[in-house]
């Protein structure tokens, strides 16, 4: 059994998705698939968490949640449609970029708060 850890994988909204595909073609890894007219993650270990299918939804039925999940497993070429996979590392490498980006998200909001705000006025 593969070791879960925390990280993050992408959430479908079912309820959103009409079945379009075109998350299932973004995704480097394979990790969606479209069955029975909806996009399903299929299999969590092979989502990297970098997000390349989420700008490919028309309906905004995809979204990042950060859980404990199995730990990213390259997929083999042939089960990630034939496209070229991340290089060992980069999922490690993306997650400080994506931590360094949340931090200055932070910093700007905690700019824009006005002091009463941050006080608690």
């Amino acid at each position: 059994m593969k070791q879960r850890v925390l990280r993050r994988v992408i959430k479908i909204d079912e309820d959103k998705c009409d079945g379009c595909g075109l998350c299932a073609e973004a995704c480097h890894e394979g990790a969606i698939v479209i069955e029975d007219g909806k996009a399903k993650l299929r299999n969590e270990s092979y989502c990297d968490g970098l997000g390349d299918c989420i700008g490919e939804c028309p309906k905004g039925a995809i979204s990042f949640e950060l859980r404990e999940a199995e730990e990213y497993t390259k997929v083999t070429e042939e089960s990630s449609h034939g496209k070229t996979s991340f290089p060992a590392g980069a999922q490690e490498a993306m997650l400080w970029i994506y931590v360094i980006m949340a931090i200055k998200e932070c910093q700007k909001a905690w700019n824009r708060a006005s002091p009463m705000t941050v006080l608690g006025f």
